[in-house]
């Protein structure tokens, strides 16, 4: 990863890889650099320790929230919203998917959507990755609450998947 240049994670479902690669495009257009696995992990490497790695030095996280998530996306998930709620300067931008919901744990959160079928309009999203501020974080107890639990479900979840971690190539 470049030292010093900003780093946007790209966590993203299998089926959503399309829309990941066109997001990370879209991105490097405009000189922002972005990490995604498919790009990054060489075959033979230890996938849970390049994405904890790559969480460790990014500061911006863009969640491509489709209708079915993988384990994956949640070990992911997991890891980005503990780098939250240790460091409240971290920028997620939740980023939905057509008719997916909002996950409980980021509702709190402005969101945008991106339509498959129609026009992909990534200014959006690009807009809220190069100024922060204009995410609509709302943090609340009850919100925090919930965030709590999501947490401890989703670092079960988490280590439940790095003590089963395919390499990746492996059959």
């Amino acid at each position: 990863m470049d030292a010093g240049k900003q780093i946007v994670f790209i966590s993203h479902a299998e089926r959503d890889r399309d829309l990941a690669l066109a997001l990370a495009e879209q991105l490097d257009e405009r000189g922002v650099r972005s990490w995604l696995a498919e790009q990054e992990v060489a075959e033979g490497e230890s996938l849970s320790h390049r994405i904890r790695d790559a969480l460790e030095k990014s500061h911006t996280f863009v969640m491509l929230i489709g209708p079915r998530q993988s384990a994956w996306t949640h070990f992911e998930w997991s890891e980005i919203l503990k780098r939250a709620w240790r460091d409240p300067n971290v920028v997620i931008v939740p980023v939905i998917v057509d008719n997916a919901q909002t996950p409980g744990c980021l509702r709190d959160m402005d969101a945008v959507r991106i339509d498959t079928a129609g026009d992909r309009d990534w200014d959006p999203v690009i807009s809220m990755v190069e100024d922060p501020e204009q995410r609509g974080v709302a943090r609340t107890a009850a919100g925090d609450k919930r965030l709590k639990r999501r947490l401890a479900r989703l670092h079960t979840e988490a280590m439940t998947i790095a003590a089963n971690e395919p390499v990746l190539g492996a059959r």
